[in-house]
């Protein structure tokens, strides 16, 4: 069973990163600074959420349990849309992808952790092999 990540946790980092309070991404202003916190928690809800296990209509709802507000599925989609877009053209948007979406692993320990008998066998075994008898 796949792990989900709470649309909270993705909210609280956003919020983190950009240096503001998790109401300040639900905003209604059309400013670019305010649009980019949003679209960047729909990106990371849509994508650290796969297979629909998160929906965009359940990303609605929550936006509207914040704030009174409803957005419909649209407007989650086309948001998810241009920050994909904005990845695949910017170097800086793939840096902001990666930090956030690293800082949202640890939150969560989804982070890859190796089974105990590889952390348990000593590193010696295989630096240094026994030899073969010829």
């Amino acid at each position: 069973m796949k792990k989900t990540v709470s649309l909270s946790t993705i909210c609280q980092v956003v919020a983190e990163y950009f240096e503001c309070e998790q109401i300040d991404i639900f905003d209604t202003s059309r400013k670019r600074e305010i649009i980019r916190r949003r679209q960047w928690f729909h990106y990371l809800a849509r994508t650290l959420n796969p297979n629909c296990i998160v929906s965009s209509s359940k990303i609605g709802q929550y936006y509207s349990d914040v704030t009174g507000r409803k957005i419909d599925q649209a407007t989650v989609l086309h948001s998810t849309k241009k920050i994909k877009g904005y990845i695949e053209i910017y170097a800086e948007y793939y840096q902001i992808e990666f930090l956030l979406q690293l800082k949202i692993k640890e939150e969560t320990n989804l982070l890859y952790q190796p089974p105990e008998s590889i952390l348990s066998t000593p590193i010696g075994n295989y630096c240094n092999p026994t030899p073969l008898n010829t």
